[in-house]
């Protein structure tokens, strides 16, 4: 369920046939891994596919697929923007940002003296190359700037990295915009791994356009989010963005994960019980 006083039916109905289109690739430069991992990396389980089926469906019923481009902020949010992606129903991509936790006033999300280090603002420098990141993913993507609203999906403890990409990105498209595109609106879906209070991370995001959904009521999924059993399937590893210039490295496990996604639609649309994404 959604908080933020949106409240979301656990099992939609009434929606036909996915529809099985493949992504079209993204002209991005990036490299691939120079490094193998295990073979069962990207596999999925029937029972863990269902949880994220309906999961992402719920999603897609709260946000019109027209208008939204969904933007999976670091590893986390992996089988859900998999799942988007294989559905051909939405916009959606990986943004690798691993531990980033800055905001550019340098004021913490949580005052707490022994991270504040981690919350300081990035230099000028440093900010040059964040835009620079999100060039390669944005500035040349005509899809992406006709949504009108970007969905930013963490799964989180605290919300510290949601609110710092919110809070750069936000100023990043202030810095692109053109009066012919203007700017698509942000707004954050973040999950909560249910150990921790979604009301305390609803204050670290103040005013900021914000739903907070509980994942307790799929306990493969957030088994395998809290676990962090996906970020090994993720598109792209750990990528910290710095002022070298180097680009994120693609995973080869991320092509297995949407090919179990994509074999486990294909057998509901054999059996004739797929959701349409409509």
């Amino acid at each position: 369920m959604f908080a933020s006083g949106t409240w979301i039916e656990r099992s939609p109905r009434g929606l036909g046939n996915l529809r099985l289109l493949e992504a079209s690739p993204r002209i991005v430069p990036l490299i691939r891994t120079g490094f193998a991992l295990p073979s069962w990396v990207g596999e999925i389980r029937q029972d863990e596919y269902a949880e994220i089926r309906a999961f992402c469906l719920q999603v897609l019923s709260r946000y019109p697929i027209d208008d939204c481009l969904f933007i999976g902020i670091g590893r986390s949010p992996t089988p859900m923007i998999g799942f988007f992606q294989e559905a051909g129903a939405a916009h959606a991509m990986n943004l690798p940002l691993s531990q980033f936790r800055h905001r550019p006033m340098g004021r913490a999300v949580e005052i707490d003296e022994k991270k504040t280090d981690r919350y300081q603002a990035l230099s000028e420098s440093a900010v040059k190359a964040l835009y620079q990141h999100f060039d390669r993913f944005f500035l040349f993507d005509a899809e992406a700037w006709r949504r009108k609203r970007w969905v930013l999906v963490d799964f989180s403890q605290t919300g510290d990295t949601l609110v710092s990409a919110f809070d750069y990105l936000s100023a990043y498209l202030r810095h692109r915009k053109t009066k012919k595109t203007g700017h698509p609106g942000l707004e954050m879906l973040c999950l909560v791994d249910p150990r921790y209070d979604p009301q305390k991370i609803k204050g670290a995001f103040g005013r900021r356009p914000a739903h907070i959904c509980r994942v307790d009521g799929y306990p493969n999924l957030c088994a395998g989010l809290s676990m962090q059993r996906y970020d090994l399937a993720s598109e792209f590893g750990t990528f910290i963005v710095d002022d070298s210039g180097r680009a994120p490295v693609r995973n080869d496990a991320y092509t297995r994960l949407r090919a179990a996604i994509r074999k486990e639609m294909a057998w509901e649309a054999l059996q004739g019980r797929s959701s349409e994404v409509a």
